[in-house]
């Protein structure tokens, strides 16, 4: 298939919009559901721990907790985390060892 036949399916500027939108709510209440993205990240975690993974580079691609930040920068990894980058597009930066996809 090639690429001008692929369909889209979902707005990719609607999901960092999204994503913005979740970030600043949690920014904003003390009380913010993040339940769900903790479930995720303890998830990851567990995934990661299983495959002995210690990154030297990581790439969180969505929100990020503290307790997956602090876990992928054991062993003194540097982690960027950003919103607005599309999973499904080529990365302009490359070297990560680990890229995680949150939401």
């Amino acid at each position: 298939m090639n690429p001008a036949s692929v369909p889209t399916i979902f707005a990719e500027h609607r999901r960092v919009q999204r994503l913005a939108r979740s970030e600043h709510r949690q920014r904003q209440s003390a009380d913010a559901a993040t339940f769900l993205l903790s479930e995720i990240a303890d998830d990851m975690i567990e995934r990661l721990t299983f495959v002995r993974l210690a990154p030297q580079r990581a790439l969180v691609i969505g929100p990020c907790t503290p307790a997956l930040a602090r876990h992928l920068q054991h062993g003194s990894a540097t982690v960027t985390q950003s919103l607005a980058l599309n999973p499904a597009e080529p990365l302009a930066e490359s070297g990560y060892d680990c890229i995680a996809v949150i939401g």
